[in-house]
């Protein structure tokens, strides 16, 4: 009786493990499916607007190798991350896409593959970078004698215990990127240690550039 009953108790489990993989699986397709769905509603609005501005119609702009290539990447970019910001920027990277901008395929390309590969306090760092006395005034919280660590963990919200070392890797990798004129730690304080190497590069510029913001507010994003 004990040996058929864990026969029992054992054949059970299997069972178990299987509903809960298939409940599992459900869950996850279904948050993907709804943030999909949300993204391409995104791209849907992004591409009105352009066939409005550049009297294109919709399948012409979709099939732009410019944009589409700039799409698809972007969209690879946004199935990874809910983060919100993050998707405002990559929308803001799509919307400045496309061969009616004049800009050459190579740099469209490098542009949105920094876009991607950037955390969005990075692209944070690069408006400090591109205006620190605007920066400052547009966040008086921080002061006059503020550090990069300060701008992190008052304004970015990252002040856990390895903060320092996150922040340094993150700066490092702006440089290494081409995207600033010169390698900052995080005690680095823009209005007190300037020495004029504290400025973007032009590939940051156009940086700055292709991920401004289209939409002027949290609000307008949801309408």
């Amino acid at each position: 009786m004990v040996a058929a009953g864990a026969a029992v108790a054992l054949g059970v489990v299997p069972l178990i493990g299987s509903a809960l993989s298939t409940s599992f699986q459900s869950a996850v397709q279904a948050v993907s499916q709804r943030e999909m769905e949300a993204w391409l509603a995104r791209m849907a609005e992004v591409v009105d607007a352009l066939a409005h501005l550049t009297e294109l119609r919709v399948d012409e702009i979709v099939g732009d190798g410019q944009f589409y290539q700039s799409l698809v990447r972007a969209s690879r970019a946004a199935q990874e991350t809910t983060d919100a910001t993050k998707l405002n920027q990559l929308e803001a990277g799509v919307a400045h896409s496309g061969s009616w901008t004049q800009r050459s395929p190579l740099l469209e390309r490098t542009l949105m593959r920094l876009l991607v590969q950037f955390e969005p306090e990075q692209i944070e760092l690069l408006e400090l970078v591109h205006d620190p006395r605007r920066y400052a005034l547009a966040h008086p919280e921080l002061g006059e004698m503020f550090s990069l660590h300060d701008v992190y963990k008052q304004v970015l919200g990252v002040a856990d215990a390895g903060s320092l070392e996150i922040i340094g890797r993150q700066l490092n990798d702006l440089y290494m990127s081409g995207v600033t004129r010169s390698g900052f730690g995080p005690t680095f304080m823009p209005l007190r240690d300037n020495q004029g190497g504290f400025a973007l590069t032009d590939l940051g510029t156009e940086l700055m550039g292709y991920c401004a913001r289209v939409r002027a507010s949290p609000a307008e994003a949801r309408s």
